[in-house]
């Protein structure tokens, strides 16, 4: 009589055996071919440090002496962020100005102190600028007999607009409030503030 059993026993034996080797082989395959990979490429006409230097100059932009060399025309584009003392910025994209055409990168920033030249290329500059003084998104809104008026802080003569309100209809505290003046950090802030008090 043959003993089903003992086979049994033997095939998971062989197929253990097999995945060890087959494992094994995987392995052994996977750590030379690492070991390949990871072997620097020696270029025999230059030695591996030259290429570095090679490579970076055209990684990193200009070699120095080209980025001297760039003198630019009135088709350059100029990237300017203007950041004003209230920490608003406002970014805009012209053409260069007149004053920075036939010019090079170290003429710009030694003529224009002013301007932070952030990065640049011969197609385009990019600048920040400080100003020290608040822009012109700020506004005022007060009460002034029995109108309510805005303007611009930057120029208080020029009313941005006017509203006659009835003042029974408010609270002696609210009343004192827009007496001393509210101010708002947008032409839209103000509309929607003035909103309440239109009938």
């Amino acid at each position: 009589m043959i003993n089903i059993y003992s086979h049994r026993k033997r095939f998971p034996v062989l197929l253990v055996i097999f995945i060890i080797i087959v494992t094994l082989i995987i392995c052994t395959s996977a750590f030379i071919i690492y070991k390949k990979l990871s072997e620097p490429i020696i270029n025999e006409s230059n030695s591996l440090n030259e290429l570095d230097i090679e490579e970076s100059e055209k990684v990193s932009g200009f070699p120095e002496e080209t980025e001297k060399e760039i003198i630019f025309t009135g088709n350059t584009d100029f990237h300017l962020i203007t950041t004003y003392s209230c920490n608003h910025k406002i970014t805009t994209i012209s053409k260069i100005p007149d004053s920075f055409i036939n010019k090079k990168i170290d003429d710009i920033k030694n003529l224009y102190p002013e301007y932070e030249i952030i990065n640049y290329n011969e197609y385009e500059i990019s600048a920040n600028k400080y100003v020290p003084q608040i822009c012109e998104n700020h506004y005022m809104i007060v009460l002034s007999g029995n109108e309510i008026i805005s303007y611009n802080k930057n120029s208080p003569d020029k009313i941005e607009k006017k509203i006659k309100i009835n003042l029974n209809e408010f609270l002696k505290e609210d009343i004192e409030i827009l007496k001393g003046g509210i101010e708002v950090g947008s032409k839209s802030e103000m509309l929607e503030f003035l909103e309440g008090f239109m009938v």
